[in-house]
């Protein structure tokens, strides 16, 4: 179930923006920033939540891992040849 809030800045006041949170394909709560419409912020929000529940379930695939850094010398090779 993904949802909204709004900040408050130092002096009280609500911020302009909703802040949006969701349940990612590993069930982590992941956060994010909305837009200055409430109904669009949680708009936003659920769509990532069912991309995320659809790559649970198995009908996407899952984001692929961070590749390996290579070394200099190999990218410098690599762009050499």
């Amino acid at each position: 179930m993904a949802g909204v809030w709004q900040t408050k800045d130092k002096n009280g006041r609500p911020h302009r923006l909703w802040r949006y949170w969701f349940t990612d394909w590993q069930g982590k709560r992941r956060y994010g920033t909305g837009t200055t419409s409430k109904t669009e912020s949680v708009r936003a929000a659920r769509k990532l939540e069912e991309e995320h529940r659809e790559i649970r379930l198995g009908l996407r695939p899952c984001p692929m891992a961070a590749r390996e850094p290579k070394k200099f010398s190999a990218a410098r090779q690599e762009y050499l040849d």
